[in-house]
């Protein structure tokens, strides 16, 4: 039996307008998870006064947890349980001065890649078979999460032929080669459809080059 998280990935959900039965089961999983895993969390919310948080909670219940903002992550380092191995660490783009550090699991890295693929398909981005041009950093030198999960979405998805990276990360910084992603695009246009993924600046300064 999946859990309720691989059960809401499953599901048709991207479809839908408000959030269904599957939405809050995998809410509650995820809090009691945390709340097992995190001690100092657990902590936080109930001085907070949230209780215990049920397992099939109700709207209200989800919106009354306390938030806790961005930049906490980029100040603060949260302590990992020792029972959990981590596979990846992804990296925001750090836009700010500083990125933020994700550390995933597994079945957490696993689930972030099934639902950009679940998002993919329900907007009919990905429908046959096709190129990918992703102006992004190639995820060979870097740990950002969209180069990261993007590229691992693209490679499971067998409708896409192949995977090309127009940003190289360089001693000197990055490097986008506007020549060369203009040629990219032409060259495999003339095979069948193409499908841009990454920043949208890169993508417009390509498509006007």
């Amino acid at each position: 039996m999946p859990d309720p998280i691989d059960a809401l990935l499953a599901a048709d959900v991207f479809t839908t307008e408000t959030p269904g039965e599957l939405f809050f089961q995998a809410c509650g999983y995820c809090l009691n998870v945390l709340e097992q895993r995190f001690p100092t969390y657990r902590a936080f919310l109930r001085e907070r006064g949230v209780g215990a948080f049920p397992k099939q909670p109700s709207l209200a219940d989800v919106q009354a947890l306390p938030a806790i903002f961005l930049p906490v992550l980029k100040t603060c380092a949260f302590a990992e349980p020792d029972n959990v191995p981590m596979v990846v660490r992804l990296t925001s783009s750090g836009t700010t001065g500083k990125p933020s550090v994700t550390p995933l699991d597994e079945p957490s890295m696993r689930r972030r890649v099934q639902a950009m693929l679940a998002s993919y398909r329900t907007a009919g981005i990905i429908s046959g078979s096709i190129e990918a041009l992703a102006f992004l950093i190639d995820p060979s030198q870097t740990q950002m999460a969209g180069s990261v999960v993007i590229d691992a979405a693209l490679r499971a998805t067998p409708e896409v032929r192949s995977v090309r990276y127009l940003v190289q990360q360089k001693a000197s910084g990055l490097d986008f080669a506007l020549k060369e992603a203009v040629a990219a695009i032409q060259e495999a246009g003339t095979r069948g459809p193409v499908l841009l993924v990454g920043y949208p600046a890169l993508m417009a300064a390509a498509m006007h080059g």
